[in-house]
């Protein structure tokens, strides 16, 4: 009855271990006295704090981009995302409105009150209406909007390598809990796996 007990409080023991490495890469090696516990520890504090940095850039440069449209194509600040995204495409509402009623000529041609209806709800007008000075600032405009779509990508990159770290750690303390001779070594082109005899 106590073997069992106290088999179960041990194996409770290095699951705290290695689950303690999902939260902290490299904190289940750490208390299982293993130094390379502090190489997931340095690049994740890196990889998390080059998210928080692109992630800020992202959502600001996104504000100014807003800002851009709303002072050069009268644009309404309090619009979805994808509003903003057709102000790259189209330079003005009504040229954005006559591919609306294309879509509802082809999708409805016998039926001219489902078209209106379809135009109505698909398209934009009065507040929501914007109309670029020239193309050039459209493309400033498009540019900036690729800026920002550029530092999101970045910075889900680093995100994707703290994720990466913490399953990794698991997993090393899954394979250190398991046996002591066996141990699983991650190399920057690959990883090994060793066994002491």
């Amino acid at each position: 009855m106590i073997f069992p007990l106290v088999t179960y409080i041990f194996s409770l023991k290095f699951q705290f271990f290695a689950l303690s490495s999902l939260i902290v890469p490299g904190s289940g090696e750490l208390f299982l006295k293993e130094k390379k516990g502090e190489y997931f520890i340095y690049p994740d504090i890196l990889f998390l704090s080059f998210y928080r940095v692109f992630n800020f850039l992202a959502k600001r440069d996104n504000q100014n981009a807003k800002i851009f449209a709303c002072q050069y194509a009268k644009a309404n600040f309090s619009q979805e995302e994808k509003y903003f995204n057709l102000l790259e495409i189209y330079s003005s509402n009504e040229e954005y409105n006559e591919d609306v009623l294309r879509d509802a000529r082809n999708l409805f041609p016998d039926d001219p009150e489902k078209q209106k209806e379809y135009w109505r709800k698909n398209g934009y007008f009065g507040n929501n209406a914007w109309h670029w000075e020239n193309d050039s600032l459209r493309l400033n405009y498009f540019r900036k909007r690729r800026e920002v779509r550029n530092k999101k990508m970045i910075s889900s990159f680093f995100l994707s390598g703290s994720i990466l770290l913490r399953i990794s750690s698991f997993f090393n303390c899954l394979f250190l809990n398991k046996n002591k001779n066996l141990s699983l070594e991650f190399l920057p082109w690959a990883f090994k796996i060793s066994y002491n005899f």
